[in-house]
């Protein structure tokens, strides 16, 4: 369907449209005259409109682009010009060869620049005529160049707009590529400290580990997914960290939406890799995480202590957050905030996203 409303809505379209209206304006005209037949009248209708389109036509299919889009707008007024003259001349001489061949053919009722004359091929019915015709093919001129000029502009915008679009995606492409070898790199770390301590939570860890790399090796690779699909794979994550820790009651994990929303996915990811790697050396967790959705505004807010030597991996690491400082300026230019602060003992990383803008 879009691509038939692309069909309709193309140049070509466009411009069969407004010759079947000029057609349609003219043809009551053609048909009302009873002397030579409507097959006559209509031909000459047909004629002196393809007398107009051709020179229209030249001027925005070849002098616009060849002149005027490359800045040589001096050269294209003065072939502009040249032309719109040939056409003043060409277009009366062609009235004239009308009359002279079939006098009752009443030019003035066929013509789209209407205008009474006689049959003659003087050079003062030339400079008579020739500047009558001149203000209203000047006006046909200007308006069907500034059409042209028009059309051609939102070609160029059009080009620049896929062009950054085609950038835009193959950046977001890359970031969310980033995504995976970085999870890995950490999710490694994590079997490895499991394995050295010989933990009977490691096939626990590796189910819901591969539960999550199913998801984002095969479903995360989208605009948007819903929120309760993130949600879940939120809490599994979320499990796997605390499969490694000691239960606390300063800990506070809350995901919740006001209703299922389309979001991009995968946003809470660098939040939570950067809070469990500061807080996977503290053996007294404190971790506030809020992961909301309310009236359309996504807010995210992640405090935690640390101890001294996560401030050495935060120097290391890093790369999760700023890949989600990059995607949400790609994602929501102008409709997010993103707040990160380290406070010494504390980190504090908080996002606001209108997702509705």
């Amino acid at each position: 369907m879009s691509k038939l409303f692309q069909v309709l809505g193309s140049r070509f379209a466009l411009n069969t449209y407004f010759w079947i209206i000029m057609i349609l304006v003219k043809i009551e005209d053609a048909l009302s005259q009873d002397i030579y037949s409507d097959w006559v009248y209509a031909g000459f209708m047909l004629l002196y409109m393809a007398v107009i389109a051709a020179f229209s036509y030249f001027n925005n299919l070849y002098l616009i682009p060849k002149f005027y889009r490359k800045k040589k707008k001096a050269r294209y007024f003065l072939w502009s010009a040249l032309c719109l003259f040939l056409l003043m001349v060409t277009y009366v001489t062609v009235l004239k060869v009308s009359e002279w061949a079939l006098p009752n053919l009443r030019v003035e009722h066929l013509s789209i620049i209407t205008y009474m004359m006689e049959p003659e091929f003087t050079l003062e019915s030339y400079l008579e005529l020739v500047p009558g015709f001149g203000v209203g093919l000047s006006l046909w001129w200007i308006m069907f160049s500034l059409a042209g000029m028009f059309h051609d502009q939102l070609t160029v915008v059009k080009r620049m707009e896929a062009a950054i679009l085609e950038h835009r995606e193959a950046e977001l492409s890359f970031l969310r590529g980033q995504i995976n070898p970085h999870f890995l790199f950490n999710t490694l770390n994590n079997l490895y400290a499991l394995s050295m301590d010989k933990s009977e939570l490691t096939p626990a860890y590796i189910l819901k580990l591969s539960t999550v790399f199913r998801y984002i090796l095969y479903e995360a690779n989208t605009d948007k997914v819903p929120f309760a699909t993130e949600q879940e794979i939120m809490q599994s994550f979320i499990d796997i960290e605390l499969l490694r820790t000691d239960a606390s009651p300063n800990q506070h994990f809350v995901i919740s939406a006001d209703r299922d929303y389309l979001i991009p996915p995968l946003i809470w990811l660098p939040i939570l890799e950067n809070l469990f790697k500061h807080t996977r050396l503290n053996s007294e967790l404190e971790i506030d995480f809020r992961f909301t959705i309310q009236d359309g505004v996504l807010n995210v807010y992640c405090r935690n202590n640390k101890v001294e030597d996560s401030a050495e991996q935060t120097k290391k690491g890093g790369i999760g957050l700023e890949n989600l400082k990059k995607r949400l300026e790609l994602l929501y230019p102008g409709a997010h905030r993103l707040e990160i602060r380290d406070e010494g003992a504390y980190f504090t990383v908080e996002v606001e996203i209108r997702l509705n803008s």
